[in-house]
């Protein structure tokens, strides 16, 4: 079992770690919801890839299965993010992002923790409900520069609807690891069945990219519909068009490529990890999500501080050492 913290630890310290990625992406792309979208496209087209090519590897044969009850459980998960990345933009102008944050990371962590407790029968101790506890006040203490003026009605149907929306990526995971027989090549070992995580990256990443994919293709088709030719150059060029082209160098060119690949082998390896603590006989959703959500608040903090020279505060500080004991007592939970 104790391999299974290393994996969680690793997935949070790659999840807090993805944000540099996604900071110089947003540097030469913007922070809007197109240049999320290109994101998201090119990251998850490396997620499918990349595990495609792992099972194949790790099988020594062509590996790719089929069912819909993964495929359905990917593109609800596909749905569910592409929800968040919306909300997450609408938020700025009636909300405090601070507080959205705090609902985005409890309703991750609470609601597939229920779900695993009520309906797949995951052992609750004293000591695991304290963790649990201990993980809430570090998640709250970690809000930083709250603005009280900003809760209003539209605020907190934003905060409750990213609580809901994020926890149900939890929940649509947690779901499809228990019911390994449905599930895309599924392995029938000793009379019983277990999931494929190489398959079930595969297809969360086609998935994504299928959704993603079309909206894209509709924001693209609307734009170009209401768009004015701009004044052409010298040459028939668009000033626009060559004016844009001198600013892109060599340099942000290449990086605009990379960047999507390495935040989709990130994205992609913190999820798997995720995947294999969900499954059956593993640690499951009540200790796999919360270990996960402090130990990404743990390293994001260390991040800050180390890249961004963010300061030290009593509540930073009071925060990671609650985050540190919680998954203590989590592994001995």
């Amino acid at each position: 079992m104790f391999v299974y913290y290393l994996l969680l630890i690793l997935a949070a310290l790659i999840f807090a770690s993805q944000f540099l990625v996604t900071k110089q992406y947003q540097r030469y792309k913007g922070t809007g919801f197109y240049s999320t979208l290109k994101l998201s496209f090119f990251a998850y087209l490396t997620i499918a890839l990349f595990f495609f090519i792992k099972g194949c590897i790790a099988k020594g044969s062509f590996s790719f299965g089929f069912s819909w009850f993964t495929f359905g459980m990917t593109l609800g998960i596909a749905v569910v993010s592409l929800a968040c990345v919306v909300m997450g933009i609408k938020v700025l102008s009636v909300g405090d992002m601070g507080i959205y944050s705090v609902f985005m990371m409890l309703g991750s962590m609470v609601m597939p923790t229920l779900v695993g407790l009520i309906f797949y029968e995951e052992s609750f101790t004293a000591l695991k409900g304290i963790a649990l506890a201990l993980m809430a006040v570090a998640i709250v203490l970690s809000l930083k520069g709250v603005n009280k003026t900003r809760i209003g009605l539209k605020a907190l149907l934003f905060y409750f609807g990213i609580f809901a929306m994020n926890g149900m990526i939890g929940v649509l995971f947690t779901v499809h690891q228990n019911h390994a027989a449905l599930t895309a090549g599924a392995v029938l070992t000793d009379g019983a069945y277990t999931v494929d995580n190489n398959i079930f990256m595969s297809w969360y990443g086609l998935s994504t990219v299928l959704l993603s994919g079309v909206v894209w293709a509709c924001i693209a088709i609307a734009r170009r519909a209401n768009r004015r030719p701009a004044p052409a150059a010298e040459g028939g060029v668009p000033y626009a068009e060559s004016a844009e082209r001198a600013a892109v160098t060599a340099k942000a060119r290449i990086l605009v490529a990379v960047l999507p690949v390495l935040y989709g082998i990130c994205n992609g390896l913190g999820d798997y990890f995720i995947a294999l603590g969900t499954q059956p006989g593993a640690l499951g959703s009540s200790v796999t999500f919360p270990i996960v959500n402090g130990g990404t608040i743990l390293f994001s903090t260390l991040i800050g501080c180390i890249f961004f020279r963010e300061k030290f505060t009593v509540r930073t500080v009071l925060s990671l050492v609650i985050v540190v004991a919680a998954t203590v007592i989590f592994m001995f939970a």
